[in-house]
Order: C-alpha cells, then structure tokens, then sequence
C-alpha cells in the first residue's frame, strides 16, 4: 500500500504542469532584454540594456511584452541555453551585441597605439572616453587633439589645435566592434584665423599598429 502510494505521488508530482514548466532541461525558458533609463528600443545606448531569464509563461513577462518594455531574444530553450546567452550579452559577462535592441558592446575596446587618418595619430583610453592626438596640423611638429566620449547614448566630441586656437566638434561617431575604425562627421567651430571652415564633413580614421 505504501509503495502505492508513493507511486501516485511520484505521478502527481511530476505530471504537474506546474512542476513541468520549472525543469530547467525543458525547452520552456527565455532570455528577455529591458530597457533602463529609456524604453526598449532597437540598437539603444548599449549600457541601458539589461537581460533576463524567466519562463515564457511567466505572467510578468507576458504582461511587458505587450506593453513594450521587454522584448524577447530567444525563447523555447532550455535553462542551460539561456543562461549561456544571458552571460554572451550580459553587460559584466561577454557584453557581445544581441543584434537587435544591443548593437554594440556597452564596455567599448578601442584599439591602442598607432592610428592614421589625420596624418599620425594616437588614440588611448577605454570605456566611454577616448583621447588622442593628430599630426595634420597648420603648424608643425605642434600636434592637434582629439577627445571621443559618449554622451545619451551617442558618440560625439571636440578636436583643437593649440598653437592656432582652430577647433570643431565631432558627431555621428561610429566605432567598429572590433576597434580598429572610427569614422564620422566634424565642423570646424573655430578657425584660428586660417578661413578654413567645415560642416558636415566626413572622417574615417583606422589603426595602423602598436
């Protein structure tokens, strides 16, 4: 009789919906990506972006995806394969982008040392700020200087030259994930007397080594 039933229980038990749902071997998980500081939109400032694990059924989840303020990345997997992914795109895991609302890497690496584009360059720094300097300047051997930073989620920043006073902005940054190009667009602000004046005009600048 007690043999019996344990067995009705075991059945009970693991023939539960409920109990189903939770095994982390079943393909009922999902990773879902929220927005903080703004809503959830696609390629957003990469560090407002958040993950979570939950299951697909989870009303709270249900609920936010259809107000928007969660989206799904991958759905219908097990427990191990979301975690897998939840550290992949995790801000202090991999920080890889996800593709859709996390278009680039949050801790952005851009490459060290050498560059070329305004002449010689370097450029240094990491995370959200970059300096650097140029050697196509109006006097010479006297170096410009570059400053990158994020600013609302956007690339943006100045560039001078001393000796002159010449000095302008720059917009529109993009860096590629691997770092090694960085281009835009720049307008000259101040033209240290020499009348060459720039709007909207394009940049591209790549590592050239160590």
């Amino acid at each position: 009789m007690k043999k019996v039933g344990f067995i009705l229980i075991f059945l009970m038990i693991f023939s539960n919906p409920i109990m189903k749902a939770q095994d982390p071997n079943a393909p009922v998980w999902g990773v879902y990506a929220s927005g903080v500081g703004e809503r959830l939109k696609n390629c957003m400032d990469p560090c407002w972006v958040t993950y979570t694990v939950a299951l697909t059924t989870n009303p709270r989840v249900v609920e936010n995806l259809g107000y928007g303020t969660m989206g799904a990345i991958s759905t219908n997997i097990t427990w191990r394969e979301a975690t897998a992914l939840l550290r992949r795109y995790g801000r202090y895991f991999d920080d890889e982008p996800d593709g859709t609302y996390k278009c680039s890497p949050c801790e952005l690496t851009i490459a060290q040392g050498s560059w070329h584009g305004w002449g010689s360059m370097t450029v240094n720094g990491s995370g959200n700020s970059f300096t650097g300097t140029y050697s196509d300047t109006y006097v010479k051997p006297q170096k410009g200087k570059i400053r990158l930073y994020k600013e609302n989620g956007k690339w943006i920043g100045t560039w001078e030259e001393p000796a002159i006073g010449r000095k302008g902005i720059f917009y529109n940054v993009s860096i590629s994930q691997d770092g090694k190009t960085i281009s835009g667009y720049y307008d000259t602000t101040q033209d240290g007397g020499k009348g060459n004046w720039h709007k909207g005009k394009q940049f591209t600048w790549r590592y050239s080594g160590s």
